[in-house]
């Protein structure tokens, strides 16, 4: 009944949250037997889903990394830190200060956790942490832009001096539609 009222890809999505919530219904009340029903009921339309995956060259990495810095040097900060490291930006944006390891040889950042995925222990995944190797010239300029700041402080901040959002991409689109454009690409 949804078909022609909601895209397709929509539509699968709202099954599978359905799906899941009668899956967990059945967890808690032994009465119901039926599972085959709503699994084979709620399956996913097929073709529905676009893949939306672009796969930029190295080459074409550096011209956007480039480009993000011409248009806002602490923007292009956060693009260098994403393209390097391959975060998150809800990951890369809890960083802190505290979390860059600037070894002359083997730097890092300790890595927030994406708390990706179900399970129950999300807010614990959050401040769980991982090594991440970056490069020499990264770390230069991370700890240049973090000299003076508290280690418990925010590794990136946006130009005004504020935090980034906890979703950079939500609050940034149109900075990344002028760093595409400027950088030549579609």
């Amino acid at each position: 009944g949804l078909f022609g009222k909601m895209a397709p890809a929509t539509i699968n999505r709202l099954g599978r949250c359905l799906c899941a919530a009668l899956s967990l219904a059945a967890l808690h009340d032994d009465r119901v037997k039926n599972r085959d029903a709503w699994e084979i009921g709620l399956a996913d339309l097929p073709d529905a889903q676009e893949a939306r995956n672009v796969v930029l060259s190295d080459d074409q990495v550096h011209e956007f990394v480039a480009a993000a810095h011409v248009l806002n040097n602490q923007f292009g900060l956060l693009t260098d830190t994403l393209a390097i490291t391959g975060a998150r930006p809800s990951q890369v944006v809890r960083l802190r200060v505290e979390d860059l390891h600037a070894h002359p040889v083997r730097p890092k950042l300790m890595m927030p956790k994406s708390a990706k995925g179900g399970g129950r222990n999300r807010s614990v995944k959050r401040t769980e942490r991982y090594s991440v190797p970056i490069t020499a010239a990264l770390s230069r300029k991370l700890k240049a832009a973090a000299a003076g700041r508290s280690d418990e402080g925010p590794l990136l901040l946006q130009s005004d001096g504020r935090p980034w959002e906890k979703h950079p991409g939500q609050y940034h689109h149109r900075q990344i539609s002028k760093v595409v454009t400027t950088a030549g690409l579609d």
